[in-house]
Protein backbone atom coordinates (compact mmCIF):
# COMPACT_ATOMS: atom_id res chain seq x y z
CA UNK A 1 0.00 0.00 0.00
CA UNK A 2 1.68 3.45 -0.85
CA UNK A 3 0.87 6.15 1.78
CA UNK A 4 1.10 9.69 0.60
CA UNK A 5 1.02 12.88 3.19
CA UNK A 6 -1.29 15.69 2.39
CA UNK A 7 0.45 18.22 4.64
CA UNK A 8 -0.80 19.61 7.78
CA UNK A 9 -3.51 20.43 7.08
CA UNK A 10 -6.54 19.34 4.60
CA UNK A 11 -9.50 21.01 3.82
CA UNK A 12 -12.89 19.30 3.70
CA UNK A 13 -12.96 19.29 0.31
CA UNK A 14 -10.01 18.04 -0.77
CA UNK A 15 -10.84 15.02 1.55
CA UNK A 16 -14.32 14.67 -0.69
CA UNK A 17 -12.20 15.05 -3.45
CA UNK A 18 -10.12 12.36 -2.89
CA UNK A 19 -12.63 10.14 -1.65
CA UNK A 20 -14.94 10.84 -4.86
CA UNK A 21 -11.65 9.60 -7.01
CA UNK A 22 -11.24 6.52 -4.64
CA UNK A 23 -14.98 5.44 -5.69
CA UNK A 24 -15.37 6.64 -9.13
CA UNK A 25 -18.42 9.07 -8.99
CA UNK A 26 -20.44 7.21 -11.38
CA UNK A 27 -18.72 3.60 -11.04
CA UNK A 28 -20.01 0.53 -8.66
CA UNK A 29 -17.40 -1.39 -6.46
CA UNK A 30 -13.89 0.03 -6.11
CA UNK A 31 -10.55 0.24 -8.06
CA UNK A 32 -7.47 -1.63 -7.43
CA UNK A 33 -4.13 -2.35 -8.85
CA UNK A 34 -0.64 -0.60 -7.95
CA UNK A 35 -2.13 2.24 -8.93
CA UNK A 36 -4.09 3.24 -6.46
CA UNK A 37 -2.75 4.18 -2.74
CA UNK A 38 -3.85 6.08 0.28
CA UNK A 39 -3.06 9.70 1.12
CA UNK A 40 -3.40 10.94 4.71
CA UNK A 41 -3.99 14.28 6.30
CA UNK A 42 -5.77 16.30 8.94
CA UNK A 43 -8.91 17.95 8.73
CA UNK A 44 -9.08 22.22 9.91
CA UNK A 45 -10.70 20.65 13.00
CA UNK A 46 -7.24 18.21 13.58
CA UNK A 47 -9.18 15.50 13.16
CA UNK A 48 -6.89 12.71 11.50
CA UNK A 49 -8.21 11.49 7.82
CA UNK A 50 -7.07 9.07 5.40
CA UNK A 51 -8.80 8.23 2.21
CA UNK A 52 -7.70 5.68 -0.51
CA UNK A 53 -7.08 7.49 -3.87
CA UNK A 54 -6.26 6.91 -7.64
CA UNK A 55 -2.87 7.85 -7.61
CA UNK A 56 -2.13 6.30 -11.36
CA UNK A 57 -5.02 5.83 -13.34
CA UNK A 58 -3.43 3.66 -15.87
CA UNK A 59 -2.33 1.10 -13.65
CA UNK A 60 -5.62 -0.19 -12.19
CA UNK A 61 -8.67 -2.29 -12.72
CA UNK A 62 -11.79 -2.74 -11.73
CA UNK A 63 -14.22 -6.49 -11.39
CA UNK A 64 -17.18 -6.02 -13.59
CA UNK A 65 -20.32 -7.72 -12.46
CA UNK A 66 -23.94 -8.04 -14.66
CA UNK A 67 -25.41 -4.88 -13.73
CA UNK A 68 -28.42 -6.14 -13.50
CA UNK A 69 -30.04 -9.01 -10.77
CA UNK A 70 -29.23 -12.90 -12.02
CA UNK A 71 -32.51 -14.27 -11.41
CA UNK A 72 -32.31 -18.50 -10.18
CA UNK A 73 -34.76 -20.19 -9.20
CA UNK A 74 -34.90 -22.73 -6.27
CA UNK A 75 -32.77 -25.90 -7.16
CA UNK A 76 -31.09 -24.20 -10.36
CA UNK A 77 -27.93 -23.00 -11.61
CA UNK A 78 -27.08 -20.14 -13.58
CA UNK A 79 -24.06 -18.96 -15.02
CA UNK A 80 -22.72 -15.39 -14.65
CA UNK A 81 -19.89 -13.74 -16.20
CA UNK A 82 -17.72 -12.08 -13.66
CA UNK A 83 -14.73 -9.59 -15.24
CA UNK A 84 -12.16 -7.16 -14.95
CA UNK A 85 -11.68 -3.99 -16.84
CA UNK A 86 -7.95 -3.07 -17.02
CA UNK A 87 -6.45 0.42 -17.87
CA UNK A 88 -3.47 1.00 -20.24
CA UNK A 89 -0.78 -0.05 -17.68
CA UNK A 90 -2.13 -3.18 -15.88
CA UNK A 91 -1.49 -6.66 -17.35
CA UNK A 92 -1.29 -8.55 -13.61
CA UNK A 93 -3.29 -11.64 -13.23
CA UNK A 94 -6.19 -11.21 -10.93
CA UNK A 95 -7.56 -13.94 -8.44
CA UNK A 96 -10.96 -13.81 -7.63
CA UNK A 97 -13.01 -14.68 -4.19
CA UNK A 98 -17.07 -14.38 -3.28
CA UNK A 99 -18.32 -13.74 0.11
CA UNK A 100 -21.86 -12.70 1.46
CA UNK A 101 -23.61 -15.71 0.08
CA UNK A 102 -26.83 -16.33 1.33
CA UNK A 103 -27.85 -20.23 3.16
CA UNK A 104 -27.81 -22.49 -0.03
CA UNK A 105 -26.03 -20.16 -2.63
CA UNK A 106 -22.72 -21.88 -3.65
CA UNK A 107 -20.20 -20.56 -6.63
CA UNK A 108 -18.17 -22.78 -8.09
CA UNK A 109 -15.46 -22.75 -8.76
CA UNK A 110 -15.60 -20.51 -5.18
CA UNK A 111 -12.31 -18.82 -6.53
CA UNK A 112 -10.68 -18.30 -9.68
CA UNK A 113 -7.98 -16.56 -11.77
CA UNK A 114 -8.16 -14.20 -14.48
CA UNK A 115 -5.21 -14.08 -16.01
CA UNK A 116 -2.84 -11.47 -17.56
CA UNK A 117 -4.53 -10.06 -20.84
CA UNK A 118 -7.64 -12.32 -20.08
CA UNK A 119 -10.56 -9.95 -19.26
CA UNK A 120 -13.16 -12.04 -17.63
CA UNK A 121 -14.42 -15.84 -16.51
CA UNK A 122 -17.78 -17.75 -15.91
CA UNK A 123 -18.33 -19.25 -12.28
CA UNK A 124 -22.07 -21.07 -11.83
CA UNK A 125 -24.31 -19.45 -8.99
CA UNK A 126 -26.15 -22.36 -7.87
CA UNK A 127 -29.66 -22.05 -5.44
CA UNK A 128 -30.38 -25.18 -3.13
CA UNK A 129 -34.39 -26.47 -3.59
CA UNK A 130 -34.36 -25.32 -0.33
CA UNK A 131 -32.57 -21.31 -0.47
CA UNK A 132 -34.75 -18.73 0.64
CA UNK A 133 -36.24 -16.99 -1.43
CA UNK A 134 -35.16 -12.90 -1.85
CA UNK A 135 -32.46 -10.64 -3.22
CA UNK A 136 -29.33 -11.11 -1.95
CA UNK A 137 -25.66 -8.88 -2.84
CA UNK A 138 -22.50 -11.33 -3.13
CA UNK A 139 -18.98 -9.13 -2.69
CA UNK A 140 -16.53 -9.97 -5.87
CA UNK A 141 -13.37 -9.40 -5.02
CA UNK A 142 -10.21 -9.32 -7.35
CA UNK A 143 -6.77 -9.51 -5.58
CA UNK A 144 -3.79 -8.26 -7.66
CA UNK A 145 -0.05 -9.78 -7.18
CA UNK A 146 0.51 -5.92 -5.97
CA UNK A 147 -1.48 -3.32 -5.25
CA UNK A 148 -4.97 -2.20 -3.56
CA UNK A 149 -8.08 -4.76 -4.19
CA UNK A 150 -11.23 -4.19 -6.20
CA UNK A 151 -14.38 -4.74 -5.00
CA UNK A 152 -17.75 -5.40 -6.56
CA UNK A 153 -21.20 -6.12 -5.62
CA UNK A 154 -22.98 -9.10 -7.80
CA UNK A 155 -26.59 -9.09 -7.36
CA UNK A 156 -28.78 -12.08 -7.31
CA UNK A 157 -32.40 -13.01 -6.75
CA UNK A 158 -33.32 -16.37 -5.54
CA UNK A 159 -37.50 -17.48 -7.06
CA UNK A 160 -39.65 -20.15 -5.60
CA UNK A 161 -39.70 -22.95 -7.85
Amino acid sequence: MKSFALGKSVGTAAIISALLLAAGCDKKGSTGGPGVGTTTGTTPAGNATTATAVINSSDTFNVTVPSTSTTIKQGESKTVTVGIKRARDFDQAVSLKYSGQPAGVTIDPATSTIKSGDKDTTVAVTAAADAAPGEYVIKVTGHPATGEDSTADLKITIEKK
